[in-house]
This record gives structure tokens, C-alpha cells and sequence, in this order.
């Protein structure tokens, strides 16, 4: 980053430098304003779709700015505005859930018979009908649209400014400031109109496709207010209040006239004036309280009457104190810092505690019926959602997950006692907020019997990075016996006296036995639990059969492969491999925090052979595998950054690899392979530069475990200078030496110095809980290395149209998944074949304005059993226009399809279809976007190679257009 410093001599009296902005203990001198206002996001066209629009939110509320200036709307969602009815509730009385035995006969029986009977099958299982009805899902609350005619055509800047957390928009002569509320639930507008006197306000929300036709809005209106409530449908067998959940939206226009109505699809209010107007809108549910209208009307007049300076005072009262929590700057990275900054940021937006806790896409999704239920998926995705936020130094972003994975706990014993027949708490894959039981039975994804354990780790962190004795023993603590209970009854102990994982699902692979994400998480939860049962002095007659149990856990399987043994997904396994999702034979090393740097040098080794030689498909490893190198002491900044920047979108979130829908709240844990290529600490020991960077870099309290805040510099030869540590709860600290030759340990405040020992390459010393000590040099002291200024120069706009296209799909950058197998011949085409029935590919491209480009060219030839079909599609994956099968031809041909106009295209799906259930083609030579002025893109798709860029640290460049 380019970074505006200055070195300041030593003695601050001197110098000036005002040590309020000094970080206890470094020699940072910190411009928070300027430094955290040089990572802004700054756009120069119109974002047209709620997920790229600039991203707000308190915790609670979250809001997406989009639309041309003529159309500025604010997309709002809420955390706890849900479908809360349960589909799966009048299956499991009418068709009790399979007990574990029924489950492994029929899956037993199906190798017998080579049948694969829906017993065990997600897809065509007797549940399926239950669960695709979309239930237990979160919604929008609804829209609020500016609408000025008067402003079409006029020049566009639009700027999330994150110190404050607000955007703000200049338009012409017009402009407009939003801010959602960070103390109350109450977004705050100011705009101006500009030369216009009138324009109009609408309060929106559609019809939720999934309920039935008359569950519809309802609009108020009287005088400035406007108001919409909406009910869910009744189902007082699954949801606690009778009459159904419900919420409620209240808007008012503050400071201008304004006469408003209720009209059947909204309510609308025409506003006259040429100067500033503000607009307040808040929304409530009955989940908080009876009467969600009065609440939200009363949340506007409170903010009415307080006025909007003073909303603004308090609201950036919150920010600037967030933004001093913590600070990383990659000197010679800006992407990654600034990737940093708004992670921590994102997180923030979407996860506050006492509310319910962000699903998939957090609070920002973009349709009533999101991918997945947009619920808590929890094989490594909701997880991931909070990974970043303990070593940030921002552990209240986690209370949300532990609030849930606690209310969860009665559900998860019920489901060992009724599925299993043991005790303890069996966790899910799915979840939604107020569950009551397993919403997903019969399905493979419930058989990941590693669940139980990962979803205790996080509560464990909180207590390690906290040392909150309170916590461990009413959160996380009851959890995490239960869960080891579980185990207890699960494994099996062989002749041998070795622990096995009898059947398991490694997480969508594939059955089998011992997969090495169970072991790992399983010995880790029983480590935990005997730790935290002696912290808190309770179960010392089950602590010792944990601890057997943790050291004879079978080992991992492994296997030879070409390049030397490796880490195996499951007992069996090839080493081969296939191509993997979710990085299961990694896990071991990171979630399972058993292989590491601490670890000897030959399974260090066989870990490192094993990133090298798995395959993946790019879809859920995004932190997953980068964490296991960064664990492994590898510097992956250069390849995160490559990767990353592969998946962001100009608005700085980011999507999952093909999936383009909405924005991925758990990529935003991405911020742990950053801090943890930093300092590490996992063991309980403190590690400095673990991975030896490559670039000089900067860092300041940064949480460890054992509730330490950890600040220090590396230069550019890798040289430590000093490593500053304040200690909050009085632990003896362990930190791994920083640097060969003399070191010393003094108190920050008077300079006297502190006894230590050293062991093993470790130094130990005692500390005083809210005192900071500096670990320096006698011969290079902390107290004469100069002070230097951080800030950071004003940010570039971000390119909105994309100038890049690039592949993916199961035929591009990805390996072949089975049934399918793919070919390719330069110089013809990408070739997409299929043995039987249907197989998918997908080109991302753009966002490419439909207005401009109006036609679509794919030049296409196919084999004769072959037929083809094109559909291209907005970045939401809605179809914008479709070629229905047609049949392929020996020699290239152009399909055309005609676009829409005012829409956004984000990918072309291509299908190959077989005629004759034989292996069938098609070869795709190029695709073209024709404008009304004669102008083209267009991509010569023979000079791509699908077989290059399929590991993570090799993603070939986009294309450029």
C-alpha cells in the first residue's frame, strides 16, 4: 500500500506526536480517519443489482445501495426476519425419522442388490418433497426506493466510507447520505434533490413466491409516514406464536412537505422541496416484540426527535472505536489490506450479539428464496462465517454463533437419543434460528459425524482467546460434554485398543470409515473437554475416558501416492483421489489443529505432499486450504490475493467460485489466513511471522489464544524489531523466540525488566493482567527505533464494468466431476461431453450491460447424438434468454439470442444433452455480445485451456476481453 509515513524522532515531547494515536507498545503512530478512509470503495457507474450494491449494516439490519441515479433503492434485510414453519414437523410424525440401524441396512443392502434405495438418498428420499418446499428460509423486508426523473443521465459517484460506516452518492447537483443506526434499528437518509423541487419515496415489498397467494403485504399511508406489515402464514404447530411471525417497516420524510398513500404493491410518498430531506425507516418483528408497527413507528419518532447530527455522533461513536481494535497493513500488498479492512467490516454489518446470527449470505441476500434455505450450513460454511473475527480482536462478532449453537442443544440431544440411541448431542448440517429438531433426517449430510465436534470448536476459541470463565461454563462447556458424550458411545475400540469411526460421511464426498475429519475434530473436542472439566473442576470420572480416548484415536489414513505418502480422506481411499470439495484430507491440519508447525518434520512433510497433490474443484476451499499452507509455515499471500481477486466483486464482497448468488457472508472469515500468516497461536504458543513473509508488514493487537493482544513489525529482510504484548487476563505468556541471539522483557509503562525461562525455543513469562510488555533487543531498544506515521492515500474508484471474462464450471478450471469426463483439443474449442444424460458448464462474464449489448453470438458444432442449449444468465443466475435444445451440427453455426434491455448479464450456462445415452459433444469456438452500434466483445474460447490453473495457487489470469 502506498502509505503516507513519516519517521518521528524517539522523544514524543519533542516530536509532538500525540500518543493517543500511539498503539500501547509499538512505534505505530495511527491516522485512524485517514487510514481507514484509504480503504473505501469507490464507484463512478451505478451498480444495477442488490449484490453489488455498496454494503451498510448494524448487526441487526442490513442494507445494500444500488440503482442508477434516477432510482437510488435501498434493499433491506433483517437478521431475524424468517419463514420459521418446519416442513420436516408433520413428516416426523407421519414418517418417523430412520434410526442409524435402518440407515446402514439400507445402505448396506444397496451394494447387494446395486440398487440405492431413497432411504439413503437425499435427492429422491422420502424427505425430499419435505425439504425442497423451501422452508425455515430468511427473507427480505423490503425496499426503499428514491425516485427522481429528473436525474436520469446525470454523472454518478457513489463511495462507502468505512471509518463512518456510510455511503454516500453525488448525482449531478444531487446527493444522498445513508447510514444504518449502529445503537438502534433505524436507517437515516439525507438527501438532495438537486434542481428538481419534487420527487418520490416508495416503501416496497413483493410478493414472497413461496407463501400462498394471500399472504401479501400490507401498505399504510398518512401524511410524511408510510408503513408495510407483513404475516407469515399460520402454523402454530412449529412456531411459538399462533398467529404467526410477522414484522413490520415505518418510514417518515423529515424536514420537507410530503403527502403520502397506500397503494396494493406499496406505499408512496411525493416530496416537495429543494433543499435537504431526510428519511427515516426502521423495521421490527414479532420475535422481539407483539406489536412490530408500534415498535418501528416508535424507533423513528425517537430518531426524529433526537435529529440527525446527533444520530450521526452517536452511530460513528461505535465505528471509530470498532476501527481501533485492530490493524494489519502487507506493505507491498494494498489488495490484501484492503481485503482485510473490509472483512472486518462485513462481519460487523451482518453479526451482532443478542440478534440472530447471519446465514449464507447474511443480511444482504437478494431474493425471497436464496440457495441452501440461506440457512446455517455447517460443514464448514457457517463455521467459517466467524473464523476471522478471534484473532481480529473482535470476538463479540461471535457471540451470535455461540447463542445458536447453545439453543441448539436440546435438539441435538434429542436427535442422539431418537436417531443414534446414545446419549450426548448429535449436531446437524442445516440449521435455521429457534430449531427444534434435525430439519434435514435421511439425508447423507446428517451422517457427517464430525459435526458435533466442529460446531463446539468456536464456543473453545471463545474461551481461549477470552479466558471468559463465565462463558466456559454456561455456553460453551455444557456443549462440549454433550458432544463428547456423543463419542463416548459412537466410536468403537478395536482389539488393538485403537478407536475407530466405524461409518461416517466425509463431508459431500462420500461415505466410509475413519475419515481423517472426524479423527482430527474428535481428538480436539476431547482434548478441550479435559481441559475446560479441569478449568471449571467438574467430571473428573469422564475427563480420564476422554483423555484415552484423544490419544488412542486410530491414526490417520494415508497413502502412497506418485509424489510420496499422503494424507486419505477415509480408510480405502485412493491416492490417487478425486476432485474435492471440502478439502477433507487437509482437515487434519486445519479446522483439526492437530498438524502443524508444531508437529514433527516428517508428518509436516506428508501434510505439505498432500496440499500439493490434492485436487480441487475451487468452490469451498477458498480459506480452508490456504489456512492449512499458512498452518504449514508457507507464505500464501501472493496466491490468496490471486484467488480472491478471481471471486470479488467491485463492492468488495465476494461470491462461492460458479455460484454467483448474493453475497457470501463466509468468505468474509477469509481475514484468518492474513492474521494468521501473521502471528499464530493455535498451540497456545505465540509465533511470530510464522510463515516468513515475503514483503514487510505491520500489525497491532492481534488476539491469541490465552486473551494476549500481540503487536509487531517485520521488515523488509524479515527482521523483527520488537514484539509488543498485552496481556488481559494475567496468563503466563509463551512466546516462540522471535529471533536468534540476546532478547529482553521489559514492563511497557516503566521499562523494568521481567524475569523469563526458556524451553524448548520458547520463551515463559509471568504477566499482570491490563499491563503491556515489549520483548526487544538490548542492542537495537525499542525506545530509540523510530515512531512512523501510518495513513494511507486516497483510494482509486473501482472499475464497474468489468474489462475481464473467465471460466468455470465442472468442463473449465475445474476438474471433471463423475459421471462426466471432459476433453480438450487446441485450437477447436472447449469440449463439454457427457456419457449419459446431461452435463453443465458455465462461462462468468461481465457484469455486461444488456442496454449496450443487446445480442448474444455462440458459435457452436457438436457431434450427431448431440444436442445443445444456451442460456444466459444475470449474475443472480435468473435466465435473461434461453436457446431451448436443439441438435448439434457437424459444422459451426451462430445462435443468437436477443437480450433485454436495462439488465446486467453475469453467465452463459452451456448444455450438452445425449440423444442416445452414448458419450455425446459439443465444442464452443467463441461467444460474442453484439451492441446496437456495431461494437463487439468478443472471446475467442479456443485459446483457453480448462486443463491449466486447477489448484488453488494456480488460477490462470481472466481472460481479457
Amino acid at each position: 500500500m502506498l502509505k503516507k509515513t513519516v519517521l518521528i524522532a524517539a522523544f514524543l515531547l519533542a516530536t509532538g506526536v500525540s500518543q493517543a494515536t500511539i498503539i500501547p507498545g509499538t512505534r505505530m503512530d495511527v491516522d485512524w480517519p485517514a487510514l481507514i478512509s484509504g480503504q473505501d470503495i469507490i464507484l463512478t457507474k451505478p451498480p444495477q443489482e442488490i449484490k453489488y450494491g455498496l454494503l451498510l449494516g448494524n448487526g441487526d439490519i442490513g442494507v445494500s445501495v444500488f440503482g442508477a441515479p434516477e432510482c437510488i433503492k435501498l434493499s433491506i434485510c433483517k437478521s431475524d426476519i424468517w419463514d420459521y414453519r418446519d416442513s420436516i414437523y408433520e413428516g416426523v410424525k407421519n414418517n418417523p425419522p430412520l434410526t442409524q440401524k435402518q440407515f446402514l441396512d439400507a445402505y448396506t443392502r444397496s451394494f447387494v442388490t446395486k440398487e440405492e434405495p431413497d432411504a439413503w438418498k437425499e435427492v429422491t428420499g422420502p424427505w425430499s418433497a419435505l425439504t425442497s418446499k423451501t422452508p425455515h428460509a430468511p427473507k427480505i423486508a423490503g425496499q426503499v426506493r428514491i425516485r427522481n426523473g429528473s436525474l436520469a443521465g446525470a454523472a454518478y459517484v457513489q463511495r462507502l466510507h468505512l471509518h463512518d460506516a456510510e455511503v454516500t452518492g453525488d448525482m449531478g447537483d444531487a446527493s444522498i447520505r445513508t447510514l444504518v443506526h449502529y445503537p438502534t434499528n433505524v436507517i437515516a437518509v439525507r438527501y438532495t434533490p438537486g434542481k428538481t423541487a419534487e420527487f418520490d419515496v416508495e416503501l416496497y415489498k413483493g410478493k414472497i413466491p413461496q407463501f400462498p397467494d394471500g399472504c401479501l403485504p400490507a401498505f399504510g399511508a398518512q401524511g410524511r409516514d408510510m408503513w408495510l406489515t407483513y404475516r407469515f402464514p399460520v402454523d402454530s404447530k412449529t412456531y411459538a406464536h399462533f398467529e404467526g411471525f410477522g414484522y413490520a417497516m415505518y418510514a417518515r420524510v423529515v424536514g420537507a412537505e410530503a403527502h403520502s398513500e397506500a397503494r396494493s404493491d406499496q406505499a408512496v410518498a411525493r416530496v416537495r422541496s429543494a433543499g435537504p430531506v431526510l428519511l427515516l425507516v426502521s423495521a421490527a418483528t414479532t420475535r422481539e416484540v407483539a406489536n412490530p408497527l408500534a415498535e418501528a413507528k416508535r424507533l423513528v419518532d425517537e430518531a426524529e426527535r433526537a435529529g440527525f447530527e446527533k444520530i450521526v455522533k452517536k452511530h460513528r461513536e461505535h465505528w471509530h472505536k470498532f476501527w481501533r481494535r485492530s490493524l494489519v497493513e502487507l506493505q507491498k500488498n494494498q489488495f490484501m489490506t484492503r481485503n482485510w479492512f473490509f472483512c472486518n467490516y462485513a462481519v460487523e454489518c451482518s453479526s451482532r450479539p443478542g440478534k440472530v446470527a447471519p446465514g449464507l449470505f447474511g443480511v444482504w441476500q437478494s431474493s425471497d428464496g436464496p440457495g441452501w434455505w440461506g440457512c446455517y450450513t455447517c460443514d464448514y460454511n457457517f463455521q467459517q462465517n466467524f473464523m476471522g473475527a478471534f484473532s481480529s480482536n473482535h470476538l463479540e462478532q461471535v457471540v451470535p454463533y455461540a447463542e445458536a449453537v447453545h439453543s441448539w442443544l436440546p435438539a441435538a440431544i434429542e436427535d442422539s437419543k431418537t436417531v443414534y440411541g446414545i446419549d450426548g448431542a448429535m449436531y446437524f448440517c442445516s440449521a435455521y434460528p429457534d430449531m427444534q429438531h434435525n430439519p434435514h433426517y435421511g439425508t447423507q449430510y446428517s451422517r457427517v459425524m464430525a459435526l458435533s465436534a466442529w460446531m463446539m470448536q468456536e464456543l473453545w476459541w471463545y474461551y481461549q482467546y477470552s479466558q471468559d470463565k463465565e462463558f466456559l461454563k454456561k455456553t460453551a462447556y455444557p456443549v462440549m460434554r454433550e458432544c463428547a458424550k456423543l463419542y463416548e458411545g459412537y466410536l468403537t475400540e478395536a482389539a488393538d485398543g485403537k478407536y475407530d469411526m466405524e461409518f461416517t460421511y466425509s463431508p459431500e464426498h462420500w461415505f466410509g470409515k475413519n475419515c481423517v475429519l472426524d479423527l482430527a475434530c474428535i481428538k480436539y473436542l476431547m482434548k478441550a473437554a479435559v481441559e475446560a472439566s479441569t478449568i471449571l473442576g467438574v467430571d473428573a470420572d469422564r475427563r480420564k475416558v476422554w483423555q484415552h480416548i484423544a490419544g488412542n484415536l486410530r491414526e490417520y489414513p494415508t497413502g502412497d501416492a506418485p509424489i510420496g505418502k499422503v494424507l486419505l480422506d477415509k480408510e480405502g481411499q485412493s491416492p490417487t483421489y478425486s476432485t474435492y470439495n471440502v478439502p477433507v484430507p487437509l482437515t487434519a491440519v486445519f479446522p483439526g489443529n492437530d498438524i502443524g508447525l508444531h508437529s514433527p518434520e516428517p508428518l509436516q512433510d506428508i501434510a505439505r505432499r498432500t496440499v500439493r497433490h490434492m485436487r480441487l474443484n475451487l468452490l469451498n476451499q477458498y480459506v480452508l486450504v490456504p489456512m492449512a499452507r499458512v498452518r504449514l509455515g508457507e507464505d500464501v499471500i501472493d496466491d490468496f490475493e490471486t484467488y480472491t481477486r478471481a471471486l470479488r466483486r467491485y463492492n468488495g464482497s465476494t461470491y462461492l467460485d460458479t455460484l454467483l448468488w448474493d453475497v457470501w457472508e463466509e468468505n468474509f472469515g477469509s481475514t484468518i489466513v492474513i492474521n494468521e500468516s501473521l502471528v499464530q497461536s493455535y498451540t497456545g504458543d505465540i509465533r511470530i511471522n510464522p510463515v516468513k513473509l515475503d514483503q514487510p508488514a505491520r500489525f497491532a493487537t492481534l488476539r491469541t489464544v490465552g486473551a494476549f493482544l500481540v503487536s509487531s513489525e517485520i521488515r523488509p529482510d524479515g527482521y523483527i524489531p520488537y514484539v509488543a504484548i498485552t496481556s488481559e487476563a494475567g496468563r503466563q505468556c509463551k512466546l516462540i523466540r522471535p529471533w536468534d541471539g540476546e532478547v529482553r522483557v521489559r514492563e511497557a509503562s516503566s521499562m523494568k525488566p521481567v524475569a523469563f525461562k526458556e524451553k524448548e525455543g520458547a520463551l515463559l513469562f509471568d504477566t499482570k493482567k491490563g499491563v503491556t510488555y515489549i520483548v526487544d533487543r538490548p542492542d537495537d531498544p525499542w525506545e530509540k527505533m523510530p515512531i512512523t506515521r501510518i495513513a494511507a492515500d486516497e483510494p482509486d474508484p473501482e472499475p464497474v464494468q468489468w474489462d475481464v471474462i473467465y471460466t468455470g464450471g465442472e468442463g473449465m478450471y475445474m476438474y471433471a466431476l463423475k459421471p462426466y469426463s471432459f476433453d480438450y483439443r487446441p485450437g477447436v474449442g472447449i469440449i463439454t461431453s457427457t456419457i449419459a444424460g446431461n452435463t453443465t458448464w458455465q462461462i462468468l462474464v461481465g457484469p455486461i450491460d444488456t442496454s449496450r449489448y443487446s445480442k448474444l453470438e455462440v458459435v457452436s458444432s457438436g457431434s450427431p447424438n448431440a444436442s445443445i442449449s444456451v442460456d444466459c444468465k444475470d449474475a443472480g443466475g435468473e435466465s435473461l434468454a434461453k436457446l431451448d435444445y436443439k441438435r448439434a451440427s457437424d459444422n459451426y453455426i451462430t445462435h443468437t439470442l436477443a437480450l433485454p434491455p436495462a439488465r446486467f448479464a453475469g453467465a452463459i450456462a452451456v448444455n450438452t444433452k445425449s440423444e442416445d445415452k452414448k458419450r455425446a459433444e459439443n465444442r464452443l469456438r467463441s461467444i460474442r455480445f453484439l451492441a446496437q452500434d456495431g461494437s463487439a466483445i468478443d472471446v475467442d474460447l479456443s485459446a483457453i485451456d480448462p486443463q491449466k490453473g486447477l489448484r488453488l495457487w494456480e488460477i490462470p489470469e481472466r481472460k481479457k476481453i
